[in-house]
């Protein structure tokens, strides 16, 4: 019963005899806007055993009006096995399940990866735009051929010439979504990926620590892609005043990358730090304007390498004639994007970009940044005492639920001054500004 209850004590009580025993229903949505209180009717005592959908992720257009990514992860975690609402629930039958709308599929991704035991009900197929096989895919991407999806379709169906094909025709392309799926990962690829966030965990939250564990040395691409960057004029050292009115001791400019042999490097960095990063995906996606040239370039640059890989990126304007809208390139629906940006300040254009490719219905995987500037978002004054100490990086990387993958840190930056001749002016300058504003 899709009612999407959610009141306090006697209210929800009466909700649930009503829906349970009146109605006869087996199952219903719940609304968590107020917590616990408002579930437990539905699923303890005489109701221990029924099905319970918490709204997670909906479908509807303006959703994320209230509906941030952070909250939606809280949910699912809640929710699950471990979580304190499915550990209050603790029963045989693991009622409680997720409305997550299958015209997001990054959510239902999150989701999976938030809560690997619950049901998912993914509401949004057909008349609203999305398809099952995206769904699936989006619910298969964790680690599991264990779907556990609810594909609930009535218009589509209902509409149709002929409902019993359509319905056939559904049915049909969910089988061969789960069949085509990738495997789960074997442990090796688990512990290489476990090796790889802890890395990029370590770098990005403990820059310091991760210096004295790295002594330092760059990585053959991060060494060609400094020479770069440095000839090209990409990356200066100085006074310069960044929009968030600090004042920073070096400046980076990936426009500045406009020769062609120095662009070669720059792009096959991106590829290097891609390929090291061992992230799947299908299509590399660039966000207007500089991500144009980078996605077209990094593919590029990848196929050189000898993975093959499509590019796509979005107009400012949407376009009213010829193939229209906002994306160019390649087609993202139901398939696995990598998003490739210059850096991340305060997160801003990548969660645009995100957004534009949720309502696109790709499946976000990774994101590749050229520096990973490693300071805490916010104004020119200084963070205050004793308050968490999050990058912007690290920001979005927690908000999205996937891997951010930086060419160069701003650790890697220090350590390779501090190792050049010459530059201990600008190392000790960089080095304040970290203490001031870095995220540790």
């Amino acid at each position: 019963l899709d009612c999407k209850r959610g009141d306090v004590g006697s209210t929800a009580q009466a909700y649930a005899k009503a829906c349970y025993d009146d109605l006869k229903a087996d199952a219903v949505t719940l609304s968590p806007y107020l917590g616990y209180d408002a579930i437990q009717p539905f699923v303890t005592g005489q109701y221990a055993g029924k099905g319970a959908f918490i709204l997670c992720a909906t479908s509807n257009p303006s959703a994320d009006e209230m509906q941030s990514d952070a909250l939606r992860d809280r949910v699912a975690s809640l929710s699950s096995n471990g979580g304190a609402w499915g550990v209050k629930t603790a029963v045989a039958s693991r009622p409680l399940g997720l409305v997550v709308g299958a015209t997001r599929p990054a959510a239902v991704s999150a989701a999976r990866t938030q809560n690997g035991d619950a049901w998912l009900l993914t509401p949004g197929v057909g008349a609203q735009g999305a398809d099952a096989s995206t769904v699936v895919r989006a619910a298969l991407s964790s680690s599991s051929r264990d779907v556990r999806l609810v594909v609930p379709v009535s218009r589509a169906i209902m509409n149709a010439d002929d409902p019993s094909a359509a319905a056939q025709k559904l049915c049909q392309e969910i089988r061969d979504a789960i069949s085509n799926a990738p495997p789960p990962p074997s442990l090796t690829d688990t512990l290489a990926d476990a090796s790889r966030r802890l890395s990029d965990t370590m770098t990005s939250t403990f820059p310091r620590t991760a210096e004295l564990l790295t002594g330092g040395a760059l990585k053959p691409h991060q060494a060609k892609f400094v020479g770069c960057v440095l000839r090209s004029g990409a990356l200066k050292f100085g006074s310069f005043q960044l929009k968030s009115g600090r004042q920073s001791p070096y400046f980076f400019n990936a426009g500045l990358v406009c020769d062609g042999n120095d662009a070669a490097e720059f792009f096959d960095a991106y590829a290097a730090a891609i390929q090291n990063s061992g992230l799947e995906f299908d299509v590399v996606f660039g966000p207007a304007y500089k991500g144009i040239p980078l996605c077209a370039g990094v593919s590029a640059a990848l196929a050189a390498r000898g993975v093959s890989s499509s590019f796509a990126y979005n107009r400012k304007e949407a376009k009213d004639h010829g193939e229209g809208g906002t994306l160019v390139g390649a087609a993202v629906k139901g398939r696995r994007v990598l998003l490739v940006d210059d850096v991340i300040s305060a997160g801003t254009a990548v969660r645009e970009a995100t957004g534009i490719l949720a309502k696109a219905g790709a499946i976000l995987v990774g994101v590749c940044v050229a520096v990973d500037r490693q300071e805490v978002t916010g104004g020119s004054a200084p963070p205050a005492p004793g308050s968490e100490r999050v990058s912007a990086v690290e920001g979005v990387r927690r908000e999205l639920g996937v891997p951010v993958v930086p060419i160069l840190t701003l650790t890697d930056l220090l350590a390779y001054l501090e190792a050049k001749g010459g530059s201990d002016e600008h190392a000790a300058n960089v080095r304040k500004y970290r203490e001031t504003y870095g995220a540790c």
